[in-house]
């Protein structure tokens, strides 16, 4: 007797693959999943108080089906092997699903003779939980950056970290023993700030080949928001219509 999935989706090989290449960038062998009826994030963190989120809403799949919310911890080798070997070989589409009576996840191909290739994936005996980035987002607070200004922002404070100050007229990246980088509401567009509030947290841009592909050429611009509950900021790029990649910097306390 087959069991039914309680989470499953399909998706095209190439824009999975594409977009899971940027998680890829970064020096991590776990990787947590989380899925919901609403969206399916992949999520790593990072020692410098880093936690880096690759969500997709229902329609970047060809099908989608979850009713309740499911999280899990699995090798970060192992699927991306899997992936990357997958599309290397050749295939175009592919199928996720999540066995809850194992605590597995299948990634399943058609073998192109009425068959199907499957690779099942064992969740970690103890799943770790990180909030994801999308998750403490305060969505009236916000930077929006042209990719030239950042990649110099990025180049210049060349993975150390720096003091973000952001009022309604300016936003500034201050490093302990050198004069701040500053963009006016020229350079940049800035909004939810109140004339004479000040909001200030940390961010470290490391690894800085990371940052810098962060988003695409084709996308041209980045979003720093502010997170709901002031402990640090939260730095997005779009993919495409129905995907984003989110970095969270959050410090308890710094300077």
């Amino acid at each position: 007797m087959s069991v039914r999935a309680v989470l499953k989706f399909k998706c095209g090989m190439k824009p999975f693959a594409d977009a899971f290449l940027r998680l890829c960038r970064l020096d991590e062998n776990r990787l947590e999943w989380e899925g919901s009826p609403t969206t399916f994030s992949l999520i790593t963190t990072q020692p410098m108080s880093l936690s880096i989120s690759l969500q997709f809403m229902p329609d970047f799949f060809t099908y989608y089906l979850c009713h309740q919310h499911f999280y899990e911890t699995i090798p970060m080798d192992e699927f991306s092997s899997t992936i990357f070997t997958f599309q290397e070989i050749g295939f175009s589409k592919f199928t996720f699903s999540y066995q809850l009576h194992t605590r597995s996840i299948e990634l399943k191909i058609k073998d192109g003779q009425g068959g199907h290739i499957v690779r099942s994936i064992p969740s970690a005996l103890q799943p770790t939980f990180t909030r994801s980035p999308a998750k403490i987002i305060d969505y009236t607070t916000f930077v929006i950056f042209r990719l030239p200004d950042f990649r110099q922002i990025l180049t210049e404070l060349n993975g150390r970290s720096a003091l973000v100050t952001l009022t309604n007229s300016h936003i500034t990246f201050k490093l302990p023993t050198q004069d701040g980088i500053r963009l006016d509401n020229q350079s940049c567009i800035i909004a939810g700030v109140s004339p004479g509030k000040r909001i200030q947290s940390p961010i470290t841009l490391n690894p800085v080949d990371f940052y810098f592909n962060f988003t695409s050429e084709a996308e041209q611009s980045l979003w720093l928001f502010n997170s709901y509950d002031s402990t640090g900021f939260v730095l997005v790029a779009t993919i495409g219509l129905y995907a984003q990649i989110s970095s969270y910097f959050f410090y308890p306390s710094w300077f």
